[in-house]
């Protein structure tokens, strides 16, 4: 047997890693799938969560701009910084007060999020057919692309619920994703 056939089974160097990685990879689609779960069921309650979290980054990121305002080298970078620091704490903090309206411009935002996404996941797809589990990667990337299009044609009305339900529903297919993968590494490690 070769160096590099024996790296492949249980007893190699590199089997250990990789089912390691692929446990990891389990638990992670197991989470991701609750999560997705618990969105789902109380979508309101998930899209405020999104938008306080939205909220906190940006009062933080601000305030890091902030900070750095002070110790930058020149003037004019200080002040750029400065100014930009400011429009991201008040921003953070009406995010933050007002979360209920917000979730209408963060609709919008993550309609163009699973856009982008959906579409880098079906490009990925077919760049990895026919490995195992490029068929799940590309069901990802079809729901993600069919989630953007729900979020876009029902804009700014479902801007309340869809939050929760559409981040819900894409948790749970990157859940059953990274399952499916996890499935598959360990069956290549099994059959290797």
């Amino acid at each position: 047997m070769s160096n590099a056939s024996s790296t492949l089974t249980p007893s190699g160097g590199v089997a250990g890693p990789i089912q390691q990685a692929a446990g990891r990879l389990q638990v992670f689609g197991i989470v991701l799938v609750v999560l997705g779960v618990l969105a789902m069921i109380a979508p309101m309650a998930s899209g405020v969560a999104i938008a306080y979290l939205v909220g906190a980054l940006v009062l933080i990121g601000g305030i890091a701009r902030l900070l750095f305002a002070f110790s930058a080298s020149t003037f004019g970078e200080g002040a750029l910084a400065f100014l930009i620091g400011l429009i991201m704490v008040i921003g953070g903090i009406a995010l933050l007060t007002h979360p209920l309206l917000n979730l209408v411009s963060l609709t919008l935002l993550l309609a163009i999020y699973f856009a982008v996404t959906g579409v880098f996941a079906v490009v990925h797809a077919f760049q990895m057919k026919p490995a195992a589990g490029w068929g799940m990667v590309l069901l990802n990337g079809v729901v993600t692309l069919l989630l953007a299009l729900v979020i876009w044609s029902s804009w700014p009305i479902s801007g309340t619920w869809a939050i929760g339900v559409l981040v819900g529903v894409q948790l749970l297919m990157t859940g059953f994703q990274l399952l499916a993968v996890s499935g598959a590494v360990k069956q290549r490690m099994q059959t290797a």
